[in-house]
């Protein structure tokens, strides 16, 4: 859908925590955005509009919206925001489940309205540069490393949702995840051995526990080299890396959805791999062998 660019898109903001407070910024820069309304949030005074006391009040300002609340609380502020006849970006995860990220995708299209899911991980330095290097044809393998603070004694299983950042890096780099080769959740830990579509392996760990830091790793073994991308430094067979420098993340994403919006360019992260990534995750907390969808 095209549309004059010459009056700003007007926009809302639902959930100005850490996040939100980024996006804010992010749309404010944005000569293409005007922020018109925010509702929630710690930081939602300071955004410089009209706080709303609901989310209805903030929806029947914008024709668009970003929702930036914790995970459980998107899938029905997206649908209400759809419902309402406006354009929505999320961020990622959009759901914990793959049939209600299918369904919500399908109210966006028979609304005709745009839903573009945040994945800002995938466009900072190290991921783009990583990105520039890595040929998925070439992988040999992958192993990825979660650990963050929390209690000790969640199932592993129930830790299968944090995966979903971390698998989106991997079917990023290396293509589809195919087969699900073995799996090993404990109290804290959740250890997966999974198949990219070349046969390579790919070794999951997420790891929860009060005595541990937030911090990941991702590294990739290809024919000639071993990568690791750790937080937001690249080394390559240990030596640092010169990064890209692009954008920074959020505004290159709220860049994206305009794009999307105006243009109708595709988004970085189509509809059938958030679904695919939510199915592998699904089928990790569900102790589910096999092949993957």
């Amino acid at each position: 859908m095209r549309r004059s660019a010459r009056r700003p898109t007007r926009w809302a903001v639902l959930g100005v925590g850490n996040t939100g407070r980024v996006r804010v910024q992010a749309i404010s820069r944005d000569p293409r955005c005007s922020l018109v309304a925010v509702h929630g949030g710690r930081y939602a005074d300071q955004a410089g509009v009209e706080v709303t006391k609901t989310v209805d009040a903030a929806l029947a300002k914008a024709e668009a919206v970003a929702i930036c609340v914790p995970v459980p609380l998107r899938p029905d502020l997206v649908r209400a925001a759809l419902r309402a006849g406006r354009h929505v970006l999320v961020e990622a995860p959009l759901a914990s489940s793959p049939d209600l990220a299918e369904e919500l995708f399908e109210l966006a299209r028979k609304k005709r309205r745009r839903l573009h899911v945040a994945h800002v991980d995938l466009l900072k330095a190290a991921a783009c540069t990583l990105r520039g290097r890595i040929h998925a044809e070439a992988v040999k393998r992958v192993a990825v490393r979660y650990d963050r603070p929390g209690p000790d004694d969640v199932p592993g299983d129930q830790l299968a949702v944090h995966a979903i950042t971390h698998l989106h890096r991997v079917v990023d780099l290396a293509g589809p995840l195919h087969r699900i080769e073995a799996i090993s959740p404990d109290a804290g830990s959740l250890q997966a051995e999974l198949r990219l579509s070349s046969g390579a392996p790919v070794w999951l760990q997420v790891r929860q526990s009060p005595h541990l830091q937030r911090d990941s790793q991702l590294e990739i073994l290809d024919h000639a080299s071993t990568w690791l991308q750790e937080g937001d430094a690249l080394f390559r067979n240990e030596d640092a890396q010169t990064l890209l420098e692009p954008m920074p993340a959020t505004r290159d994403d709220q860049a994206w959805m305009m794009r999307h919006l105006l243009d109708g360019a595709d988004p970085y992260v189509g509809k059938d791999r958030i679904v695919h990534v939510l199915r592998v995750t699904e089928r990790l907390a569900a102790g589910s062998l096999g092949e993957v969808e």
